[in-house]
């Protein structure tokens, strides 16, 4: 995202759908940065992302993902993140930032590609795949300039022991700081692997590609004509 930000000419105007708490505002100071949040999801917080029931109130647009305040055509980036897998209508929230869009404008979405429940009753999906996106493009007339992975299998594995073991109770008598040293002893080598190169890398490849933490997506609306 920050890679992606600093790409973005000065003045240009972009449109943070459903941002909570604005997490990626400071990477857009040289653009006209605009908000949309739905309201209500004003009282479901994501605490991993540092949401509280104030910082995601006072945004530009309101509305529901499908149809936002926000004006048509409007914008030369449109930013969703972390949020489809809550819609229950993805594709037709991908029609939306169509709208949003301006022709030849950028649409610049993140999800993952395997989850667990979280900000329920507000989830519905556990995540999305290259292929659906590609999709979601056919159906929307968009081009699709990139889809890159957030992290491979083992990146993956590292996040999902780490967060098996914070929960109660998952070993029973072992103190909570051994518990906590187990998960960072196997959540690095787990990184470790991640970054494996040389004749060992073929043999993780076989596994890495096949899951991912999840997708970044860059989507480019057709011009005109």
């Amino acid at each position: 995202m920050q890679a992606f930000a600093a790409s973005v000419h000065t003045g240009a105007n972009v449109i943070d759908i459903s941002a909570g708490a604005k997490p990626y505002k400071e990477l857009w100071g040289h653009t006209n940065y605009y908000t949309h949040e739905f309201s209500n999801n004003s009282e479901i917080v994501d605490k991993f992302r540092s949401e509280t029931k104030t910082s995601k109130k006072s945004h530009d647009f309101g509305g529901d993902i499908t149809h936002t305040s926000a004006p048509s055509r409007a914008f030369d980036v449109v930013i969703l993140t972390e949020v489809l897998e809550h819609v229950p209508e993805p594709l037709e929230a991908i029609r939306e930032m169509t709208r949003l869009a301006k022709p030849g404008g950028s649409i610049l979405v993140t999800s993952p590609f395997t989850s667990g429940t979280h900000q329920a009753p507000y989830h519905f999906y556990g995540g999305f795949g290259p292929n659906w996106y590609r999709y979601a493009a056919q159906k929307n007339d968009l081009e699709v300039a990139s889809i890159t992975s957030q992290g491979d299998y083992f990146k993956l594995m590292a996040q999902e022991v780490r967060r098996s073991l914070s929960c109660g109770g998952v070993l029973p008598g072992v103190h909570r700081t051994s518990t906590k040293a187990l998960s960072d002893v196997v959540g690095t080598y787990m990184l470790k692997l991640s970054t494996l190169k040389g004749d060992a890398g073929v043999d993780k490849a076989r596994c890495a590609d096949q899951f991912t933490i999840g997708w970044m997506v860059h989507f480019v609306k057709k011009r005109l004509g």
